[in-house]
């Protein structure tokens, strides 16, 4: 059978409203074409937008109408004088239009109304000139289609009789079933007398008078054959089977329903202007399950919103509405009626599914926390497949907190290890940060809270808080490093006894300062009992070494007691060395300035010059310093410190001065040195000796004076005498 066609009119384009003061209107619009079928007619208005009058023509140019075009009527708006007369020559056809009046006047609006019916298919452009026929002022396009073809089909068939074809005249009767056996009949009977066959081939309109007859499904046709010469209805012989009529690609008679030529579908309209219109005073659109389940999904437009309803009893009865597009913000809302945000969700939730996880794993739900007014936020939820609640997974508290409620969090890493993995090719940081108030990092562990530091994935350090024992550590290698407890700070020692307690090692602390006049260690101690800087080895090196390139390596100060304090087992109890100051430098308001003391080594042991300011107490020479047993060690011992002889001797080096090798045995150190506490003891001894021989000495010369004296009396005398006897006078 042969394809069919729905009639259907369209408004193709809607026009630019013309800047001239007359233009054109189609069914009331301004168009710049329309299309039309044959046999359905359109009107065309001419329309002012002021009160001027004027004189216009309309119609066709060369008489191409491919219909008629009537005047219809004149509208008041036109004045009193406004008229239409019919313009026809070769070049042009259609009316010279005037509006003009005193009473009334004319007045912005439509003006004349004319009546457009095409009847030949063909684009025809209708056109509104000036009154000189030469300016355009607006113009139409106007495409004619071939009209709606209806419900009739013609069918085309063989006939065969007894192996032959037929030929004459017989009488053929049609019905319609939607079934090829039994089934239902599809409109009316079709009877086709004194049909003339010619060698089996016959062509014949059928019409069953049925709308519904092709409205796409699939149909059978039942054909019955008699002579044309009988007139019993039941003189037919029905033919075996029906013939199967195809479904047809469109159905007949839509009603309500218009598709125009460009398959623009119109509902309600016979002017769609988009895929599918649907225009009504409450356009809907329904879905509708046939199973028996009496429901329905709406679609439509309510408040200038587009509107998702769901019904009962085939939409007899509301039940709510399910999704709302308002058309005044742009807004959807699920849930609610007024959505406030671009997708606004109440009472319900968003689920994201997996089709490749199990399928108890597969669904992620966004919904609300807590139930009425305990509502707190929304939340992240794992759920089984019938939607009850297998785990939460994050939660977003009104207040602005954010909880993961369980596993793993990765910044920068897919397959995060712990808690919170921070993964980045370059550096990695978290800060935290106040405008005004504290920032920290916190951890609250039921034993051990801290930091744990790694070093491709093996643990290298810790810094956490014992909670068993009460104190901070810095952990390394299995071993407590460094211990904060009691508001004491222990290197090496797990329970310090002082405010820094250094344990282990070669030397407990060192201070380096590389900027002048800037110490490397520097304690103070404001008790009557206690050390500025206080250290101690019981082996190694000393219990403080200070090392500075400007100032003092260690400076101790100290109200009462020491400001520096060493103790040593075997090594020394306070050791110095400076390249350019002082290698150990002691000040007292009221004790010792440096003290020493020793088991074994010695209590004070100075490696250069030995500087003073003050006296040295005698207190520092006890009954243990050596003392010459005669005076004649006393003066070996001094006679034998003598320079190196020439070729050894170094003025500029003062260790290079002495010629260790020539002293007595009495002052010799063990190392081969001078013991400076035996030097002292000799020295003292025969300063006491010279002392004393300068007191005997002192003696005789007194005598000597005396013994002068009366020698220049003796003298004065003798020269008296000598005179007396010569008689010579004295002078």
């Amino acid at each position: 059978m042969r394809g069919i066609a729905i009639s259907a009119i369209l408004v193709l384009v809607f026009a630019q409203i013309a800047s001239a003061a007359q233009t054109l209107t189609v069914n009331g619009e301004a168009l710049d074409a329309v299309t039309l079928k044959t046999g359905q007619s359109c009107t065309v208005e001419v329309v002012s937008d002021n009160s001027n009058p004027y004189s216009v023509y309309i119609g066709f140019d060369n008489s191409a109408v491919l219909g008629s075009f009537l005047h219809q009527q004149t509208m008041p708006e036109a004045g009193d004088l406004g008229a239409a007369t019919e313009y026809s020559v070769p070049e042009f056809y259609g009316y010279f239009v005037t509006a003009a009046g005193s009473s009334p006047s004319p007045a912005a609006g439509v003006h004349f109304v004319f009546n457009y019916n095409p009847s030949t298919v063909g684009i025809a452009t209708l056109k509104l000139y000036d009154s000189t026929l030469t300016v355009l002022l607006d113009s139409v396009e106007i495409k004619v289609l071939e009209s709606e073809i209806g419900s009739a089909i013609t069918y085309q068939g063989k006939l065969m009789e007894s192996d032959d074809v037929a030929d004459g005249l017989y009488d053929l009767r049609f019905l319609l079933y939607d079934s090829p056996s039994n089934g239902n009949l599809i409109g009316s009977t079709v009877e086709a007398n004194d049909l003339d066959i010619v060698d089996g081939y016959f062509t014949v309109d059928l019409d069953f008078g049925n709308p519904e007859a092709f409205y796409g499904e699939g149909r059978w046709l039942e054909i019955g054959v008699r002579p044309w010469n009988l007139s019993d209805p039941n003189g037919y012989t029905v033919l075996s089977p029906r013939q199967r009529i195809a479904a047809t690609p469109h159905a007949l008679g839509l009603r309500g329903v218009y598709v125009d030529s460009d398959e623009r579908v119109g509902i309600g309209t016979t002017t769609p202007t988009q895929n599918m219109i649907v225009q009504d005073a409450r356009p809907r659109i329904g879905l509708v399950e046939d199973g028996g389940n009496a429901a329905m999904l709406e679609f439509h437009e309510q408040e200038n919103q587009l509107r998702l309803q769901h019904w009962t009893d085939y939409g007899s009865t509301w039940n709510k509405d399910l999704m709302i597009l308002d058309g005044d913000t742009g807004h959807v809302g699920i849930g609610t009626t007024n959505p406030h945000q671009k997708l606004h969700i109440m009472d319900g939730g968003i689920a994201f599914t997996d089709s490749v996880n199990p399928v108890d794993e597969r669904l992620l739900y966004l919904g609300i926390t807590g139930i009425g007014p305990d509502r707190r936020g929304y939340k992240f939820s794992w759920r089984n497949d019938d939607r009850s609640l297998r785990s939460d997974a994050m939660i977003l508290d009104r207040t602005g907190d954010v909880y993961f409620m369980g596993g793993n969090v990765g910044i920068g890493t897919p397959s995060p290890l712990y808690d919170l993995h921070i993964n980045d090719s370059a550096d990695a940081f978290v800060k935290t940060e106040s405008a005004s108030g504290e920032a920290f990092f916190v951890a609250d562990g039921s034993s051990n809270s801290g930091l744990k530091i790694q070093k491709d994935g093996t643990a290298r350090a810790y810094v956490y808080w014992n909670s068993a024992n009460d104190f901070l550590s810095l952990n390394d290698a299995g071993e407590d490093r460094l211990v904060v407890r009691f508001g004491r700070v222990g290197i090496g020692i797990s329970y310090p006894l002082a405010k820094l307690d250094v344990v282990g090692g070669p030397t407990g602390i060192t201070g380096i300062s590389a900027v002048a006049n800037r110490h490397g260690v520097y304690g103070k101690s404001v008790g009557t009992s206690h050390y500025g800087v206080y250290g101690e080895s019981d082996s190694g090196y000393g219990g403080v070494y200070g090392r500075s390139s400007h100032g003092v390596g260690v400076e101790g100060e100290s109200t009462y007691g020491w400001g520096v304090a060493g103790f040593s087992s075997s090594k020394q109890g306070v050791y110095g060395n400076s390249s350019s100051g002082h290698g150990v430098e002691g000040y007292s308001y009221s004790s010792s300035g440096v003290y020493g003391s020793s088991a074994h080594g010695y209590a004070g042991y100075f490696d250069g010059d030995v500087y003073v300011v003050d006296n040295v107490s005698a207190l520092s020479f006890t009954d243990r310093t050596p003392y010459p047993k005669d005076l004649t060690t006393a003066y070996e011992a001094v006679m034998s410190m003598e320079r190196l002889p020439d070729g050894q001797y170094d003025e500029n080096n003062k260790e290079s001065q002495l010629n260790h090798s020539m002293l007595s045995d009495f002052v010799r150190s063990e190392d081969g040195n001078r013991d400076l506490s035996a030097t002292v003891s000799c020295l003292n001894e025969v300063v006491k000796d010279l002392v004393r021989k300068q007191e005997e000495l002192g003696k005789a010369h007194t005598y000597i004076e005396q013994l002068q004296k009366q020698n220049e009396l003796l003298e004065a005398r003798l020269v008296k005498l000598e005179a007396m006897i010569e008689n010579k006078p004295l002078k």
